[in-house]
């Protein structure tokens, strides 16, 4: 039979009881060294001390994406997700219009807000953002689709035939 085990916390709080090896602490934070964890064999008292324990860092959360078209551009403004290990140091943005095969990436530095300029009047595009910490890029935001657009061009209408008219 395998042996079994009781985890406790620096504070000597039991955080897990009858546990088997290999031992996994649930809901440790990201990117965070614990110390004065102690184990002991499930039924006895006989504790021993863990060495340090450290977290792997995790990318952070993906953000939230706000677009304004405008006149050969696009405004956004970023809302960052949670950080979820180390703090995010950067953020991109993903755009391409329906016949790109590719998305265009701009590194945006810590700019939560800006335009993205000479884009095409009446093309529609498809944008991501992703944040970035030391562990990598997050997961881009959900898709936002948005057609720039000239207020200056002469207005279209379409008459019962189907043909454009201005």
């Amino acid at each position: 039979m395998a042996k079994r085990f009781d985890v406790y916390d620096s504070n000597g709080k039991a955080v897990l009881t009858n546990v088997a090896s290999p031992i996994i602490i649930p809901d440790l934070t990201p990117n965070t060294t614990y110390t004065g964890y102690k184990v002991a064999p499930t039924g006895t008292t006989e504790m021993h001390s863990v060495d340090d324990i450290v977290t792997a860092d995790e990318p952070a959360n993906a953000p939230t994406l706000a677009v304004t078209a405008g006149n050969g551009q696009v405004s956004y403004t970023i809302t960052p997700g949670d950080d979820a290990g180390s703090a995010v140091t950067s953020y991109r943005m993903y755009y391409a219009s329906a016949t790109d095969t590719d998305m265009v990436a701009i590194e945006l530095g810590d700019q939560l807000t800006g335009t993205v300029n000479d884009l095409a009047n009446g093309v529609q595009y498809t944008f991501e953002a992703a944040s970035v910490n030391n562990a990598g890029e997050s997961d881009r935001s959900a898709d936002v689709t948005i057609t720039p657009v000239d207020p200056n061009a002469p207005a279209t209408s379409t008459d019962n035939s189907g043909v454009e008219s201005e």
